[in-house]
């Protein structure tokens, strides 16, 4: 499993995750933005966990359950839910996704997360990593 808490430095964030650094066409996914048609992704580079945020957003959360046998392609699961903009008049932002990584020969050992967004990572952002043997 793996969790992280995101807080937005107020420039914007737009995210995706690698494995093992793998920077080939090794990912498919699938996700569906705020209950809306899901969007789909096959032979691509990463997995599009959180799709751009807008600068108001300031903290995101999201979660991942991933089968990780090296054997096998790794499936994974996951929720994502973006603050929106401050206040009770403003209902959050979410986005609920599936994907797999294609490797069969390794299990998965490096997690990268990355944002090409305009804005950065602030104090207080955690990256949590639960595994079992």
């Amino acid at each position: 499993m793996l969790d992280y808490k995101l807080i937005n430095d107020g420039s914007g964030l737009n995210l995706y995750t690698k494995f093992n650094l793998d920077t080939g066409s090794n990912y498919a996914w699938r996700g569906s933005d705020n209950g809306g048609t899901d969007s789909t992704g096959t032979s691509t580079d990463r997995i599009n966990d959180v799709v751009s945020v807008d600068p108001a957003s300031q903290v995101i959360y999201c979660n991942y359950s991933i089968i990780n046998d090296s054997a096998n392609e790794k499936l994974i699961e996951g929720s994502t839910v973006a603050n929106n903009q401050n206040g009770a008049g403003n209902a959050p932002e979410r986005r609920e996704f599936v994907g797999k990584y294609a490797n069969t020969s390794d299990a998965i050992t490096k997690i990268k997360l990355t944002n090409t967004g305009g804005g950065d990572f602030a104090e207080g952002s955690e990256v949590t990593v639960y595994g079992t043997d």
